[in-house]
């Protein structure tokens, strides 16, 4: 990389994506959408970039003036007309259609039943010899190549959504401020302003757990479940009424139907992992013991039209013109739609690690140097050409991509010392500090806590308690299982629009974002208190 000259400036405001688990393979698709299809479809090309990885945490930086700005040209040109939205909104729906159609025609081939007990999503183990050897035989360089494409098709209208909310973002922050808005005023506004439309997939499956827990419980109940009960009816259930029994199969039945739609809720951009039925029963127990199902249901299933009812206070209140009202509406449409995107991009990730399985055995290599592959490496192995899977992902360990569009071509740049290049963007907190101030997302009451550093959710869940504080670069969707324990969150990175700020306030818990260096001020177990209308978190 000693040839390339960056353009971009580490000493003006960065937008920093990570660090956050991931392999080159899973964030392959948009790196190519972003920086080579986007552009010659929407005309708008995303800012230079640089994408790290270290050893599977994976950081991405680029200029957040150049975001914003390219952010604002598509949420003006593609978003705020009707038509246009309309058409691109139509193009999406029509590539995840196709999307989920391949999807469902590989997970059959795998296992039918991915979620049901003893299933297992990523070998074809479980069918008789004859019909493994089908199996390999359809997993083939031609149906993975219509999958990438329709994968790819997928990105590139899906990234529409993702790049307005960065302008979007903008536009209401600058009308604000124009207004003299300032403190408490202004992150009132803002986080009203650009609060989505609709529920995210987590609060989805929360509702949805919550209805079949309503279903079949009297008011106010408590589910026993012995280990041994988890995977098979009756389930023995104590309520207000009494003790009953569901010897019907009926409370198992839905929680089948519940685990084959959300199996895919913990996976990562570093891999999939199946949730099956014991898992749901196990938090159909836990949402049962917090009690209040209606009151809870009610208030997840009403959410959106509060938020609508109070975005239109809000925009009547500053007098907003027809603009800034349409950016409000929008911008709470397009954070939407990116949330739902994360969802499918969730479930593919599912089929990529059934994709990998077959790739390690192929090329006789341990799956997780798989995981650091390009498209174009899967589908050569699965033609038969030989790929060096070992000295690929030995290089690509530690390594960085330099993402630049320039006439119609992707540069991507790769070697052992690449993250030196790094170094310029590091940010390093002033020794002896005791706190840190951020842009609050969330407000709430102060909490105190004990600092939880976090950088692997999934396998550091069991450090994370209840009240503990999240202490975090940035989160993403796999997050959630450490996010609902939290009494406050606090991030290096992230704005109004950010995973942590939509899932915070969904959650109800303060968040604290963008203190840059808060994972390096504070230690494990410190005792904090969170100022959530400040933004202030300082170590006591």
């Amino acid at each position: 990389m000693g040839d390339i000259k960056l353009g971009i400036n580490p000493k003006r405001e960065l937008f920093v994506w990570g660090p956050i688990e991931g392999a080159w393979q899973y964030p392959s698709y948009w790196v190519l959408t972003y920086f080579s299809r986007f552009p010659k479809t929407y005309g708008v090309h995303w800012p230079e970039a640089l994408f790290a990885f270290n050893h599977h945490k994976m950081t991405y930086i680029c200029e957040y003036d150049a975001l914003r700005a390219a952010g604002w040209r598509v949420m003006e040109k593609w978003i705020l007309p009707d038509e246009k939205y309309n058409l691109v909104r139509g193009r999406f729906d029509q590539a995840v259609k196709q999307l989920l159609a391949l999807n469902h025609k590989i997970m059959q081939m795998i296992d039918p039943h991915p979620a049901l007990p003893g299933a297992c999503a990523h070998s074809a183990r479980l069918r008789p010899p004859r019909e493994r050897n089908k199996v390999r035989g359809a997993l083939n360089a031609e149906l993975y190549h219509q999958w990438k494409e329709a994968y790819l098709d997928f990105w590139n209208h899906g990234t529409v959504s993702e790049l307005a909310n960065w302008g979007g973002e903008k536009f209401l922050m600058d009308a604000l401020k124009k207004r003299g808005l300032a403190g408490q005023e202004y992150l009132q506004a803002l986080e009203v302003l650009s609060a989505p439309s609709e529920l995210g997939f987590f609060q989805e499956e929360e509702r949805d757990l919550l209805r079949i827990a309503l279903m079949h419980n009297p008011p106010q109940p408590s589910l026993i479940l012995r280990e041994g009960d988890l995977l098979k009816p009756p389930l023995k259930v104590r309520g207000g009424r009494g003790s009953y029994e569901v010897g019907d199969d009926n409370l198992m039945n839905d929680l089948k139907k519940h685990a084959q739609k959300y199996f895919w809720l913990h996976n990562s951009y570093y891999g999939a992992q199946v949730l099956n039925v014991a898992d749901f029963a196990k938090r159909l127990k836990e949402e049962i013991k917090k009690g209040h199902i209606q009151e809870r249901l009610r208030a997840i299933e009403k959410a959106p039209q509060e938020r609508a009812r109070a975005k239109e206070a809000m925009i009547k209140k500053l007098e907003f013109s027809k603009l800034e009202a349409t950016v409000a509406r929008k911008l709470g449409q397009t954070i939407s739609w990116q949330d739902e995107r994360k969802k499918y991009v969730w479930q593919a990730n599912q089929v990529i690690d059934i994709w990998l399985q077959e790739v390690a055995k192929r090329a006789r290599a341990p799956l997780v140097m798989c995981k650091d592959l390009m498209p174009e490496e899967i589908e050569a192995v699965l033609s038969g050409a030989k790929v060096n899977v070992r000295r690929l992902a030995q290089k690509r360990r530690v390594s960085v991509m330099h993402l630049e569009w320039r006439k119609g071509t992707l540069r991507v740049y790769a070697d052992k010392d690449a993250l030196k290049r790094l170094v310029p963007f590091e940010r390093r907190a002033t020794s002896g500090i005791a706190e840190v101030q951020g842009l609050v997302v969330s407000r709430g009451l102060k909490v105190r806590g004990r600092v939880r550093l976090i950088f692997s959710p999934h396998k550091e869940q069991q450090r994370m308690k209840q009240g503990d504080i999240l202490v975090t670069a940035m989160t993403s969707p796999d997050y959630i299982v450490v996010m609902k324990r939290a009494a406050a969150i606090v991030t290096d990175e992230g704005g109004m629009t950010s995973h942590a700020a939509v899932v915070s306030r969904e959650l109800g818990i303060p968040c604290i974002v963008g203190t840059k260096v808060a994972t390096q001020v504070f230690k494990d177990g410190d005792l904090v208190e969170v100022d959530a209308y400040k933004g202030l978190v300082k170590k006591l």
